[in-house]
């Protein structure tokens, strides 16, 4: 009999050891998971920084991954927008950006991200190499395992509300002529 009752002591002991061990490896399992784990808000933040450095490198097509393919904002598609980046880098150069600040709203597959953007044109030959403040909204969605930004808001440019690319457009080329006496270049 105490061989018996032995044995028994000896499973309950078992089975102790056991669950203490696939508790405290689940444990770990979930502190390790939490830390590698990316989340939602984590790849649109690697989306956004992505763009920024393709724009500073001056590579539009890079750039232009992360937009959606059926983009269409404010009579805006993703065809004249890559013309339009081209067009502004062949001008003043590959701008020196810097992304001050940035606030994520994030759920299941839609994002917003707003941010605060710091730019300076990099060309010589230009009194505008001032830098300019302005304040963006993207929209964003995920599309399989892809994030991509469906529509571009702009909010303010130096200071002074926007609504559109339009009204953006409008104001940038303003601010050029007083600055440089004249047109476009």
């Amino acid at each position: 009999m105490s061989k018996l009752k032995n044995a028994g002591q000896f499973l309950k002991l078992y089975w102790r050891i056991i669950l203490a061990c696939v508790i405290a490896g689940g444990g770990i399992a979930l502190l390790f998971g939490s830390i590698f784990v990316e989340t939602e808000q984590d790849e649109v933040a690697e989306v956004i920084d992505l763009m920024e450095e393709s724009l500073q490198e001056g590579q539009v097509d890079r750039f232009m991954t992360h937009i959606a393919p059926d983009y269409m904002h404010q009579g805006l598609d993703k065809q004249t927008m890559a013309r339009l980046a081209r067009e502004t880098i062949d001008r003043y150069g590959k701008p020196n950006i810097w992304v001050r600040s940035r606030s994520y709203n994030v759920r299941k597959g839609l994002a917003t991200v707003k941010l605060n953007i710091v730019a300076r044109a990099t060309k010589r030959g230009f009194r505008m190499r001032a830098i300019s403040r302005s304040e963006w909204r993207l929209s964003m969605v995920k599309r399989g395992e892809k994030w991509y930004v469906r529509k571009i808001t702009p909010l303010s440019f130096n200071g002074n509300a926007v609504t559109d690319m339009k009204s953006l457009a409008s104001f940038a080329s303003r601010l050029w002529k007083q600055e440089n006496g004249g047109g476009m270049p």
